[in-house]
């Protein structure tokens, strides 16, 4: 976390807006500040860097667009936006095109964007290896891939490999009460989501990793706060799984942000 800390502070241009003020409530009023906004600036910062000789508008394609694009990256750009679902690209106003169309098997034009977002979107797929064969190809040289999502030996990652999908509805009903509810699809927690495996996998395709940071995110951090006493009994129930698994289901982290750069 020394890297994250060393640029977290460094951010100018333009801030993550969605995580900058989020908190999550616990029992009794008492606040719980969530890990994203320090994440999200050290990543931001890293952004702003790489793609500081630029030229605008930045052409950024948002692999999995869903309703809006999460990260803004910068004012001037031009958004390509695909996604299997053609009611969510229809919602999306943040993306100036529109794809209905798999990440997977998706022809993109060689070499026609500056930055590749994939946001929450490896989990999901049969065969992110293939998709990011297809991210390489569309980046130009020395544009910027980011990639973020749950990370698959986490206790989260492996509690949502293990259960049904009915179970990871239900869940985000009981912690987002008060939100619409979303379009969710099947989670398929391939190994390759692993930050270890992806470096690697991204290295084998000439893509070099400049940030990659590991974070308990906020869902974690709202059930044990939600939980009360009980979340007590929570953290000694995800040790003894980290014990049991020797080391391999880490209890702190749930999530990953990378960026790397061709």
């Amino acid at each position: 976390m020394s890297d994250l800390a060393a640029v977290s502070e460094t951010a100018t241009s333009f801030d993550f807006g969605r995580w900058q003020q989020q908190q999550l409530w616990g029992r009794a009023g008492r606040s719980v500040d969530a890990a994203e906004p320090g994440v999200l600036r050290a990543v931001q910062a890293r952004l702003d860097g790489l793609l500081a000789g630029v030229d605008e508008p930045v052409r950024i394609l948002d692999a999995g667009c869903g309703k809006q694009l999460q990260v803004p990256i910068a004012a001037n750009r031009h958004v390509v936006g695909i996604d299997i679902s053609p009611e969510q690209v229809g919602r999306n106003t943040e993306i100036d095109e529109g794809i209905v169309g798999n990440v997977q098997s998706h022809a993109f034009e060689p070499a026609s964007f500056d930055v590749v977002v994939c946001w929450n979107v490896l989990e999901h797929l049969e065969d992110p290896r293939a998709a990011l064969h297809n991210f390489e190809r569309a980046l130009k040289p020395g544009g910027v891939l980011l990639l973020a999502g749950p990370h698959p030996h986490s206790f989260k990652g492996t509690v949502t490999k293990v259960t049904p999908f009915w179970v990871h509805k239900l869940a985000w009903r009981r912690l987002l009460p008060d939100q619409p509810p979303l379009e969710r699809f099947p989670t398929h927690m391939s190994d390759l989501g692993a930050p270890d495996k992806l470096t690697q996998a991204l290295g084998e395709l000439g893509l070099r990793v400049e940030l990659m940071t590991m974070y308990e995110g906020w869902e974690q951090r709202a059930f044990r706060c939600k939980a009360g006493p009980a979340g007590g009994a929570f953290r000694a129930g995800i040790r003894v799984v980290e014990a049991v698994s020797l080391g391999s289901v880490s209890a702190d982290v749930t999530d990953f942000v990378l960026v790397a750069s061709k």
